[in-house]
């Protein structure tokens, strides 16, 4: 005769803990906060923490986490990333490290799967105190630095003051919406000083 003991799951019970206990461990996706700022990865620490058997267990710091910029070919939009600042962790499926170094192609260098080690992170998630409106044109706050050419198509009006270092090339120059006066004089050294719409052109 076979007894059943109230002490021993049923299989059932056995396959659901297990299906759990690897979801659990299936790791995809989390918020955490910069710690630290280094020369191209950051340093940062989940703030969800994790629950095992009913204990809450803080997750540790992520040490060289890869950025992820806005970039494409040779060109790059980079952001500065501030200590206290939350990004989003995107956890890999795979092993990233020899991609990571630069090769491709290659089969995982170890077996591990959807591990905190294979992190990439955007930054910019906010919290509901600090949401940023969505505005109704691209909008930039803060200081820019531009390398490279730039090209502009359209009006573009600039509120407060604008130094240029080096040429500047303009078919026509306007002071409220008024053209500068035009002509040639001659200085009192004798040069003769060609203006264009109120810009000095040429001295001569």
């Amino acid at each position: 005769m076979i007894h059943n003991n109230n002490d021993t799951p049923s299989l059932e019970n056995v396959i659901l803990s297990a299906i759990d206990e690897s979801i659990s461990n299936t790791h995809t996706l989390l918020i955490a906060k910069v710690v630290k700022v280094n020369k191209s990865t950051i340093d940062c620490k989940p703030v969800v923490n994790r629950v095992i058997k009913g204990e809450s267990i803080e997750l540790p710091i992520f040490i060289e986490v890869p950025v992820i910029h806005i970039c494409g070919g040779s060109s790059s939009i980079r952001f500065p990333i501030q200590v206290g600042d939350y990004c989003q962790l995107f956890v890999n499926e795979r092993c990233l490290d020899n991609w990571y170094v630069g090769s491709d192609f290659l089969p995982p260098l170890e077996d591990r799967k959807h591990d905190y080690s294979d992190s990439v992170a955007i930054v910019g998630v906010k919290r509901k105190s600090d949401e940023l409106e969505i505005p109704s044109v691209t909008t930039i706050d803060n200081d820019v630095k531009a390398n490279g050419n730039w090209e502009h198509n359209g009006f573009m009006q600039n509120n407060g003051s604008h130094r240029t270092t080096g040429n500047t090339d303009s078919g026509t120059y306007s002071v409220g919406g008024e053209s500068g006066a035009s002509g040639t004089f001659n200085s009192d050294d004798g040069k003769k000083i060609t203006v264009v719409n109120g810009l000095v052109t040429k001295i001569k």
